[in-house]
């Protein structure tokens, strides 16, 4: 049923498609023809009281219903306006235009390069220039524009400058038609055209030149695009590394050969150079030295204490650094007296060397001024630790034996030792030995140890 529905339907729409109809319009002042076999209804009149629209008559041979104001007369339309080709501009008024195209260094264009036109318009101060909305650049295709650059000339004059961006996608000698410029000058400029106020100032447009431009395309052999002709056979150089490698080499052997002799010459002629530094003195030397130098300056006769203590006290605190391998100079009393404590001195006691330094502080820090007696006992003092606690190598035994040989060999008249003093052989196993008296030793030549000697008054 619902399918029949639609089919009728359909059918019905087509018989009006298909249908003739008949329209006919009637002109003004002119009145409708009925058609064939139709009678002309009564005429349709105004209802009373109505008027009819302004601006319209009362059709011929009727006459306005009783009650009904006759219709004002129509207002007559205004004059058209005054078109821009009949406006006249006095002389100066007409701006000068003119296009150019700028590559940006490029030496041509290609399909789809973007390039820049330039638009330049020098117009008085008083006229308004633009570019139209939509421009009609031919072959080349409008890809952005940028707004009016205006630069002020002399004599009441501004340049305008446009700047389009444009492309074009043609191969060939391509030419950009005139561009279009809109400028509205003020209505002093007019000599004709313009005189109604009431009127709008006319716009008026003046052209640039044509610009032609070669846009050149991707392939070499354009409009005919052919393959290139195979390239000939080509000789190609290989280079050979061998004589380099070959030289590397033997510049290779040849320095380390060089080196090597050098390296072996320096050692062969090692002691030749010249003799080795003599080696350090020792520390009791020094401290001697510094303190006869002391004795020497005079300061006791002049009763300078204090640079004798400060003297004194510096060369016993270097002599205990150097002596036990220590940076005393550096060192409070209390902190050298803290150094000193574990170490084992011979000949002098630890009270002792702590008496002694505490002695010259008072000198060199309290402003105490000893006796003359007193500051030569300090002196002697500081010569005693010297003399006390001062190292002394042990003799070398394989020295010894050596000398023993030569003294046995020379004999007594060759100025060797006598054959009394020689050496005797070593005790047999168990048996005691006698230590020998020191006068024994110095009759032999051999040192005496500080545990050997008397002891000092």
């Amino acid at each position: 049923m619902i399918r029949v529905r639609r089919f009728a339907i359909i059918g019905w729409f087509l018989w009006l498609a298909s249908a003739p109809a008949t329209l006919a319009t009637a002109a003004p002042g002119m009145a409708l023809a009925p058609a064939p076999g139709m009678t002309p209804g009564p005429a349709i009149l105004p209802a009373p009281g109505m008027a009819p629209a302004p601006g319209t008559a009362p059709a011929p041979g009727t006459a306005p219903a009783p009650g009904m104001a006759p219709a004002p007369p129509a207002t007559p339309a205004s004059p058209p306006a005054t078109p821009a080709s009949q406006a006249t501009l006095k002389p100066g008024w007409t701006p000068h235009a003119g296009a150019s195209i700028d590559l940006g260094g490029r030496k041509r264009v290609f399909v789809g390069d973007p390039f820049r036109v330039t638009v330049t318009v020098i117009a008085r101060e008083q006229v308004s220039v633009n570019l139209p909305t939509s421009l009609d650049l031919g072959d080349f295709s409008l890809l952005k524009a940028q707004p009016d650059d205006r630069e002020q000339l002399d004599g009441h004059k501004t340049k305008h400058v446009f700047r389009l961006t444009v492309a074009a996608y043609k191969v060939g000698t391509l030419t950009l038609p005139p561009i279009p410029v809109t400028y509205v000058p003020p209505r002093e400029a007019f000599a004709s055209g313009a005189d109604d106020p009431t009127r709008p100032t006319p716009a008026l447009v003046v052209t640039t030149q044509k610009v032609e431009q070669q846009v050149a395309s991707v392939l070499a052999n354009e409009p005919h695009p052919q393959l290139k002709k195979n390239a000939p056979p080509t000789t190609i150089l290989v280079e050979d590394r061998r004589m380099r490698i070959v030289l590397i080499v033997v510049i290779a052997l040849l320095v380390g050969a060089a080196l090597g002799f050098l390296i072996f010459w320096l050692l062969r002629n090692r002691r030749r150079l010249g003799p080795p530094p003599p080696p350090p003195r020792p520390a009791h030397e020094t401290a001697l030295a510094k303190l006869r130098l002391i004795r020497e300056a005079g300061y006791l006769e002049r009763g300078e204490f204090k640079p004798f203590y400060f003297g004194v006290s510096e060369a016993i605190r270097d002599y205990l650094g150097n002596r036990y391998g220590f940076d005393s100079l550096e060192m409070t009393t209390t902190e050298l007296a803290d150094q000193m404590r574990g170490v084992e001195m011979a000949g002098i006691g630890y009270d002792e060397l702590v008496h002694f330094l505490m002695d010259c502080d008072l000198v060199k820090f309290a402003k105490y001024i000893p006796p003359l007696e007193e500051a030569e006992r300090i002196l002697a003092q500081a010569e005693h630790i010297v003399h006390s606690t001062k190292h002394i190598p042990l003799p070398d035994p394989e020295e010894e034996d050596e000398d023993d040989e030569d003294d046995a060999s020379a004999g007594p008249g060759a100025g060797g030792r006598p054959a009394s003093t020689a050496r005797p052989a070593s005790p047999p196993p168990g048996a005691e030995v006698k230590a020998p008296h020191p006068d024994e030793r110095w009759a032999r030549g051999a040192p005496v140890t500080p545990t050997e000697e008397e002891p000092r008054g």
